[in-house]
């Protein structure tokens, strides 16, 4: 009697990993600096559109980082609000000293709002030492470029701070010093100006 064939055992089922698909190649990073700030400006408006609809501590992380990306490419607003951020603890850890980083950095591009709370840092002495003269220094220039907390905060903030405090600083020479006179000690040939 013919017996058939036993049927083939059957194949092992080849495990797949789950693989994940290539990533698409990196675009190349921005080549101008017009590019640069036009990246910066434009992850900026994504982290503002993320954070303006977070409802969840990670959504806000997610606009922390893109934030904190934007603020690496220079964008003084992006700056500002990571800077924010850290000094309120949202989407990133509390932190006065990053806080004040991120205002320091807004504030040398004359974001106003950094320049105030960058002024306050210094008054507290939060994430940075206590400093009287940097706090007026930065809320005198908030106040110039317009941020109405420090217009009303600048005349209390004078008032009181000692005098030596608040005072100007002298404006430098353009060239360093004054002109030299045509001879070394001897004196200039200065004559007053005809009367009209």
């Amino acid at each position: 009697e013919a017996t058939e064939p036993a049927p083939a055992a059957p194949e092992p089922a080849q495990e797949t990993a789950a693989v994940p698909p290539a990533a698409a190649p990196a675009a190349p990073p921005p080549a101008t600096a017009e590019e640069r700030i036009a990246e910066a400006d434009l992850t900026y408006k994504r982290a503002l559109a993320l954070f303006a609809a977070a409802k969840t501590d990670e959504e806000k992380a997610e606009a922390a980082k893109l934030f904190a990306q934007a603020a690496i490419g220079g964008h003084p607003g992006a700056q500002y609000s990571i800077g924010v951020m850290h000094y309120n603890g949202t989407g990133v850890a509390k932190d006065y000293a990053k806080a004040a980083e991120w205002f320091g950095r807004a504030a040398e591009k004359s974001n106003a709002a950094a320049q105030y709370n960058l002024g306050i840092l210094y008054y507290n002495g939060q994430g940075v030492p206590k400093d009287d003269r940097l706090a007026y220094k930065w809320i005198s220039a908030a106040a110039e470029n317009g941020d109405q907390k420090a217009i009303v905060a600048r005349p209390a903030l004078k008032k009181a701070l000692p005098a030596d405090v608040t005072k100007p600083a002298a404006p430098p020479f353009a060239s360093g010093l004054p002109p030299a006179t045509p001879a070394a000690g001897a004196p200039a040939n200065i004559s007053p100006a005809p009367a009209n």
